[in-house]
């Protein structure tokens, strides 16, 4: 028993103690303690989120029937609502029913003086919400909502009063609601929903009315807050239910919506068909997208298990219908909805988006997976895509992303597109994405909102990006990938340049403080620009690296910048920040021989320039210097080349100076100008000074804003051989210049004037006195000129001139050129027109007269002459002369089809060219040029005939013919001449050598290092120099004969073979001199002849012999080096003398240099007889003439014959010696 007591006793208090402590604890809610220790939970609890609540008191008996007070609840801005009371009365046991009852919810006064601030929004779960008891409030009652000003903009003041049965449909649904206005302002609302499933029967009654500034009206910011009307009624079964749905806001807002409710088996219809017009809230841009409203049509089936198909879903309006269907299924809580916007006209958009247009254009979507969970494929496409001056013949694009893996998972991302047909309105750049342009993107949406970017790339024929990275959600975005470009050239259009090459460049972007970082490095290989004089500057790669920072704050800078290629290395930074710029770029260029072989300078060297740009935009200052290290120029050195630039205000008009310096061929060349501004945008170069070895300059210009120039430059050269020699040429003389511009009305003009005195050009042009003028109209636009040039006094090419005039005048396109020269022996005119159009060049000659030496040469007809841009052209050129012509036709096109006809042309107009040959005779043949560019064919036939030098003629040779034949052919040139005299052969010559053809003008290229070959033979007898001798008593006998080849290259021909002189004889009848049996060999080698043999005889046994050796060197002066032996040699042998002597001579030196003739001589018998009476042959002494009056000396001076120039310059260093058997007898004399 005792057992009993206790096991029953354990159990009372097993199942009393809960009782018991609930009793407890409910008893202690009732103390002002545990109402003080409830009301702290309730605040704890409650707060959160950046809120904080406070309750002032809990009364009452809770949790039963209870009461707060004083309620209060606060953000960071501080408290926000205040509640004075709220009194809950129901019954709690009722949640053992799963129901909540209560009897009644009283709120006194409610104040919501604004909204919160905005707080973190917390994520909801995957399905839709639902009501885990039922809930039946039998009266709800608010006292007074009041609503603050900044809530709604106006303060506002409502009551509120109802009841409410929500729980499970099937046992029906009653809620009831309706409030007014209690501050005055009229307005209210009411609600009544019911459902009775007896009879399956749903009432609905909403109506709402507010006059202008209402709720509702300031709620959804309705321009002009009008008046607003909501009402939504319908009553009956369910299958068949009816209801229609009104709302208006004064003029802003008219909507109708009829819906419907019918049975479809166990399934329901629900049906939505109405227009919604809003053309009020729209402005005059947006107002065409919706005009006349948007027409709703929908219907969707709620199926069992949760199940709502939307079968249709349509909204129509100009701008485009979107039509949705799809299947939402809330007990899998899964779904499959798709959409498709098919755009209206693009005349709807003409205001909102004005440039917009399109032939056809839809997005299409779909929404599938689970409801919280779900993934989103769009697609959109259009075609004939316009926006301003974009456009697109074809636009596609795809893009999906997936939470169904979930939120605390990565979402991938991933999408295509391509783009066909685009133009970006300049045809530069379109080229980079013609004909397509395609782009991938893989990512990744992680579960802390960042973007992460797995792959992103862009591709089209002539660009290729990829890259990856990161997006992090505070926006800070990091990247990296790369840039290729497989040829440059699709980028000429865009750079105004034809580039080639191509690029492959890494770039990597990371975040930095307040900004990005940009690092750029790659490899441009066989970059070229086009531009001749910087292209040799590349190699085949060139490295290009650049660090970069992009400030969020509008600051920009490039830390580094380097490219460098082939030795040539540019480096820089640049800082833009605060309106601010600070750049500082450098370049070494260690070999400037390539840039300068293209402007065809012979530079050599290297050069290196730094240069800094710094200051505010509107203030910009540049100093800038180029240095030369180790340059030369033709070999002559450029010590200490330097260019510096100091401008200030770059953007005002720039202000500063400018100079250059060098030294060259140790002339000083020098260069400095200052730099002031001339008004808005102009600027003027000012005291200019300058020494360009010898040509001093000076003066100054304006440049306008408009680039147009005003101002002089004057130039001096006292001795214009300084210069000259700089270019190679020989110039001498000095001369002055003015160069004057000035702005005319829409161009602008400059006049040129120069004066020069004593010129002269080598040995083909001297002039006593030169001048010129010049005037240049618009010569930026069509251009007209009018000046010309005069010397007097000159000599043209050995030829002396009394004056020589050339005058231009008119325009470019059609230039008056008249050309005249007058002189003792040679008058001239030239006149014609040139023309110039793009297609081409042309130079019509309309006169040509030249009287020579009293024969006259003239133009038989005009001719034109085609100068460019295609090859050269002459239509008929036809000169004529007193007996003989010329004619010249054809072009050096492709193929090549030239003729030159010449007719007993006199070989005197040689004179002009080089008058000392005094050449005389006739020219006669024909040269034709013929056949492809590819394979030129030539031929020429000539006939010198009855020709004459000044020498042979003085000397009274008889004259030559000569006839030449050549051809060329698969390029080589052949040529062979016969020469002779007096109608007999004397010398045949040939030579062979290739030719080549220049493809640019077609003229014959002749390559000075080309082979050559040819011959020489013949013979003739030494007795044709009879007459040139007679006049000092000599005659020559005997033969010689030639046996000469050729070979080496044009620039260094060589000889070999021999020439030969056989039985020979000479025979002076003033001495008596006779030598007999003369033998010589002259053999050739090279450049070299060398005489191996020389043999004479004389009378009585004497003999002479020699050898010698002659160089055919111009630089050398054609050195000689000859030596002669005589033994018992019979000089003289006279009637009045005679004379046999022994002697060794040299003579050495330069033919064209100083002789020097040695040796020693010794006379071993002699005997001069002096006759009884002097015969006539005795030669007159000259007497000089001492103690002459100075007017008779000057007069004696005028008369006197010029001194002859010696042909040769010989210095003599001879000995002689005599033995006793030399006599001198005669008129008493025997000793």
């Amino acid at each position: 028993m005792r057992r009993r007591r206790i096991a029953l006793t354990a159990l009372a208090v097993l199942v009393l103690a809960p009782l018991l402590l609930v009793a407890a604890a409910l008893g202690w809610l009732q103390t002002g303690t545990g109402k003080r220790q409830l009301a702290a939970l309730i605040e704890g609890q409650a707060a959160g989120a950046g809120l904080a609540v406070e309750i002032g008191a809990l009364e009452g008996s809770p949790p039963f029937d209870f009461s707060l007070r004083d309620l209060a609840i606060a953000d960071a801005e501080g408290v926000w609502l205040r509640l004075d009371r709220a009194t809950l009365d129901w019954t709690p046991l009722s949640l053992l029913r799963g129901a909540v009852d209560i009897r009644q919810i009283a709120v006194g006064t409610l104040a919501i003086d604004r909204l919160p601030a905005r707080a973190a929004a917390a994520e909801g779960d995957d399905g839709f919400p639902g009501l885990p008891v039922a809930i039946r409030i039998e009266r709800l009652v608010a006292e007074q909502i009041a609503l603050g000003a900044p809530v709604l903009g106006a303060p506002v003041g409502l009551a509120v009063e109802g009841s409410a049965r929500l729980e499970d449909p099937a046992a029906g649904l009653d809620v009831t609601l309706a409030a007014r206005r209690v501050d005055g302002v009229p307005g209210s609302g009411a609600l009544a929903l019911r459902y009775r499933p007896p009879d399956d029967r749903l009432t609905v009654d909403l109506s709402l009315n507010e006059p202008a500034g209402g709720i509702v009206a300031r709620a959804t910011a309705l321009p002009g807050l009008p008046p607003v009307a909501v009402a939504l009624t319908g009553d009956g079964p369910l299958d068949g239910w009816r209801g229609r749905f009104t709302a208006a806001a004064g003029a802003l807002v008219d909507i109708g919506i009829d819906l419907s409710i019918d049975d479809a088996g166990d399934d329901r219809r629900f049906g939505l068909t109405g227009r919604i017009v809003f053309d009020g809230l729209l402005d005059a841009a947006t107002d065409p997208l919706f005009a006349g409203g948007v027409d709703l049509t929908a219907t969707a089936m709620l199926r069992s298990g949760g199940i709502v198909e939307a079968e249709t879903i349509q909204l129509a309006a100009p701008a485009g219908t979107l039509v949705v269907e799809g299947v939402i299924d809330t007990g899998r809580n899964s779904l499959d909805t798709a959409a498709r916007l098919t755009f209206g006209a693009p005349a709807a958009y003409a205001g909102a988006m004005p440039g917009l247009g399109w032939s056809d254009a839809a997005v299409e979507g779909r929404l599938s997976g689970r409801l919280g969970r779900p993934t989103v494929e769009v697609t959109a496409r259009a075609a004939d895509l316009v926006l301003g001056g974009i456009a697109a013949g074809r636009f596609g694009a795809t893009l999906e992303w997936s939470a169904a893996r979930g939120w605390d998972r990565p979402q991938p991302l991933s999408g295509r597109g391509t783009v066909e047909g685009l133009t970006l309105g300049d045809p530069a750049l379109d080229r980079l994405f013609a004909p397509a342009a395609e782009w991938t993107l893989a990512a990744s949406v992680m579960s802390d909102r960042s973007l992460s970017i797995n792959r992103l790339t862009i591709a089209s024929d002539a660009l290729q990006a990829e890259g990856e990275g990161r997006v992090e959600p505070d926006g800070a975005v990091s990247a990296a990938g790369r840039l290729m470009a497989p040829s440059l050239a699709a980028f000429d259009a865009l750079a105004g340049l034809p580039l080639a090459g191509s690029a492959d460049l890494g770039w990597r972007l990371e975040p930095a403080e307040n900004g990005l970082d940009l690092a750029v490095d790659g490899i441009v290989s066989q970059p070229r620009l086009g531009i001749e004089v910087v292209d040799p500057l590349f190699g085949d790669d060139a490295e290009l690296s650049a660090a970069m920072r992009i400030g969020f704050d509008g600051t920009f800078a490039i830390d580094r910048l380097v490219l460098s290629t082939a030795g040539t290395e540019i480096a820089g930074s640049m800082a833009v920040a605060e309106g601010r710029l600070d750049a500082a770029w450098a370049l070494s260029v260690p070999a400037v021989a390539p840039v300068a072989e293209a402007l065809g300078v012979a530079l050599d060297g290297g050069a290196t320039a730094e240069a800094t740009l710094a200051g505010p935009f509107d203030a910009l200052v540049l100093d800038a210097g180029l240095d030369g290290t180790g340059l030369s120029l033709d070999g002559a050195a450029l010590p200490d080349a330097a260019l510096t630039a100091t401008l200030g205000d770059l953007a005002g008009g720039p202000t500063g100076r400018i100079s250059l310096r060098t030294v060259f061929a140790g002339q000083p060349v020098a260069l400095a100008s200052g730099i002031a501004r001339a008004g808005e945008g102009a600027f003027r170069f000012e005291r200019i000074d300058g020494d360009l070895a010898g040509v001093r300059l000076g003066g100054g210009l304006s440049v306008r804003s408009d680039g147009r120039l005003a101002g002089a430059v004057t130039g001096r050269v006292e001795d214009l051989g300084v210069p000259a020699a700089l270019a190679g040429l020989d110039l001498r003389g000095g001369a002055e210049f003015r160069i004057a511009l000035s702005p005319a009305e829409a161009g602008q003009n400059a006049d040129i004037s120069l004066t020069g005195t004593a010129v002269g050009l080598g040995d083909a042009l001297r002039a006593k006195s030169l001048s010129a003028s010049l005037a240049l109209r618009d010569i930026f636009g069509t251009v007209t000129l009018g000046g010309g040039a005069e010397a007097e006094s000159l000599t043209l090419g050995g030829e002396p001139l009394s004056r020589a005039a050339l005058r231009v005048d008119g325009a470019l396109d059609a230039l008056d050129l008249t050309l005249q020269a007058s002189g003792d022996r040679l008058a001239a005119t030239v006149s014609g027109r040139l023309r110039r159009s793009e297609s081409a060049t042309l130079l019509r000659l309309a006169g040509l007269e030249i009287v020579f030496a009293g024969e006259r040469f003239a133009l038989a007809r005009p001719a034109e002459i085609a100068l460019a841009p295609g090859p050269l052209a002459i239509d008929r050129m036809e000169i004529a002369g007193p007996e003989g012509r010329a004619v010249i036709a054809g072009s050096l096109g492709d193929p090549l089809e030239v003729t030159a006809d010449l007719e007993r042309v006199p070989l005197a107009l040689a004179r002009l060219v080089e008058p000392t040959l005094g050449l005389s005779g006739t020219l006669s043949g024909r040269l034709r040029l013929d056949g492809p560019r590819a394979a030129p064919v030539g031929s020429l036939a000539l006939t010198l005939a009855e020709v004459r030098t000044a020498a042979t003629r003085d000397a009274e040779l008889p004259a030559a013919d000569i006839r030449i034949d050549g051809g060329w052919r698969e390029g080589r040139l052949s040529l062979d001449a016969v020469a002779g005299m007096s109608g007999e052969t004397a010398l045949t010559v040939s030579a062979r050598m290739p030719l080549g053809l220049d493809p640019a003008t077609g003229a014959p290229v002749f390559d000075a290092g080309a082979p050559l070959r040819g011959s020489a033979r013949g013979g003739f007898d030494l007795a044709l120099f009879d007459d040139l001798l007679a006049a000092g008593g000599n005659r020559v006998a005997g033969a010689i004969d030639v046996d000469l080849s050729l070979g080496g290259t044009v620039a260094a021909p060589w000889l070999s073979g021999a020439v030969r002189i056989s039985e020979g004889e000479y025979e002076n009848a003033f001495y008596g001199t006779r030598l007999e049996q003369i033998a010589a060999t002259l053999t050739a080698d090279g450049n070299a002849f060398r005489m191996t043999a020389l043999e004479a005889a004389t009378p009585g046994g004497g003999r002479i012999t020699g050898e010698g050796r002659l160089i055919l060197d111009r630089a050398r002066g054609d050195p000689v080096d000859l030596t002669v032996a005589l033994r018992s040699a019979a000089l003289v042998d006279t009637p009045e003398a005679s004379a046999v002597a022994d002697a060794d001579l040299r003579l050495t030196g330069a033919l064209a240099g100083t002789l020097s003739l040695s040796g020693e001589i010794a006379l071993l018998s002699g005997e001069l007889r002096v006759p009884d009476r002097l015969p006539v042959s005795v030669p007159t002494l000259a007497v000089t003439e001492i103690n002459v009056p100075p007017e008779v000396a000057a007069r004696m001076a005028s008369r006197r014959p010029a001194e002859p120039v010696a042909a040769f310059d010989v210095q003599l260093d001879l000995t002689a010696s005599a033995t006793q058997a030399v006599f001198v007898r005669g008129r008493g004399l025997d000793v």
